[in-house]
């Protein structure tokens, strides 16, 4: 575990480096203690988990709107496969800020890590479980003897995955969770039989349940089906940072907060169409309308105010407890894997003209 720990942030570190070095600026890396500053603005580097799946689409949306731009911040995103590779990055210092699901903050406080989300911004995981449409995979009670692919082990959905066959009676150890990440990675294993099934976002479900592949075993974007699969509201992607650096740079924390806070309100007053409409044209591949209906089966996802619901953090905490035997004696605490202060404050300005 601790060698692929190694791994995973040695080949971060390459990454970080090599975009950086292509972003062709003279500005301190993300690594310093201070974001960098650029003609008085403000610079923070951020690793996203997949920056063209939909539940990370405020990355960039943010910026298609100008909204970076009119809060006085400059956002220079990094993509990453998995989430675990950006909490990894995230505690070793290479990145100001990372992009992922709430729980990461949890799972890090439990490793002695201090970090917090100081946005929220996904309510439901985002995520549907597939399986080929002739899959004798009925419900997730038949897992046992499966391989199911999810982005990275130690991710998000990894932790999703053990929890729910936990919940119908299997054991992490009687299935199989393969890492393969998202996209057309995930789409070529499960089309080469390397899968049973697996858990991903959009646009990934809807071009697979589209091209008559696959099948939704279990909707987790749907508000309601979450709060039943896993017994409360599931925060998910969230901006979270580490707690030293969000106490010494706090204007500048707010000022990213707000441009993310205005990109939720903005994506609340229009459609499924005008949003895809925003995206970059590559976002949506070959087929537009399928992008556009992904769009539209994911707005429930969507926060819109970027507040923490009451029931969220206990929980991920239970999803996390639930196969991590010893994070309940970390006596990890919750209201320090999250603050509301950012958010609230910018709930309270008013959003500039878009773009």
């Amino acid at each position: 575990m601790e060698l692929n720990r190694r791994a995973r942030t040695t080949a971060v570190t390459a990454l970080a480096i090599t975009v950086i070095a292509l972003l062709g600026t003279t500005a301190a890396s993300a690594h310093t203690s201070a974001p960098a500053q650029s003609q008085g603005r403000t610079r923070i580097t951020i690793m996203v988990g997949g920056i063209n799946k939909i539940i990370y689409a405020t990355a960039t949306l943010a910026k298609q709107l100008g909204y970076y731009e009119k809060a006085g911040v400059d956002i220079f995103p990094l993509d990453s496969p998995a989430g675990v590779e950006e909490a990894d990055a995230l505690v070793a210092g290479q990145i100001d800020a990372a992009m992922g699901y709430y729980n990461h903050t949890i799972d890090l406080a439990g490793k002695g890590k201090a970090t917090e989300c100081v946005v929220q911004i996904g309510l439901t995981p985002g995520h549907a479980i597939v399986v080929p449409t002739n899959s004798p995979i009925k419900s997730l009670a038949d897992l046992k003897g499966k391989v199911m692919g999810i982005t990275g082990t130690g991710s998000s959905t990894d932790f999703e995955m053990q929890y729910l066959g936990l919940r119908n009676g299997i054991q992490p150890s009687q299935f199989t969770r393969l890492p393969v990440g998202a996209g057309q990675t995930f789409i070529a294993a499960l089309q080469h039989g390397q899968i049973d099934g697996g858990i991903t976002s959009q646009p990934t479900i809807a071009t697979l349940v589209a091209s008559g592949q696959a099948k939704i075993l279990v909707d987790l974007q749907d508000n309601a089906q979450s709060k039943k699969a896993f017994g409360g509201t599931f925060p998910s992607t969230c901006i979270y940072m580490r707690t030293d650096y969000v106490n010494t740079h706090k204007a500048s924390v707010q000022k990213f907060v707000n441009a993310i806070v205005w990109t939720l309100k903005w994506i609340h007053s229009h459609t499924a169409a005008q949003i895809a409409a925003k995206m970059p044209s590559d976002y949506a591949g070959n087929d537009a309308t399928l992008y556009t209906n992904a769009w539209q089966q994911t707005l429930g996802f969507y926060s819109s105010d970027g507040i923490m619901p009451k029931d969220g953090p206990i929980t991920q905490y239970k999803v996390l407890a639930a196969f991590e035997p010893d994070l309940p004696g970390k006596h990890v605490k919750l209201s320090a894997t999250y603050t509301n202060a950012f958010a609230l404050q910018a709930d309270k300005t008013k959003p500039p003209k878009a773009k």
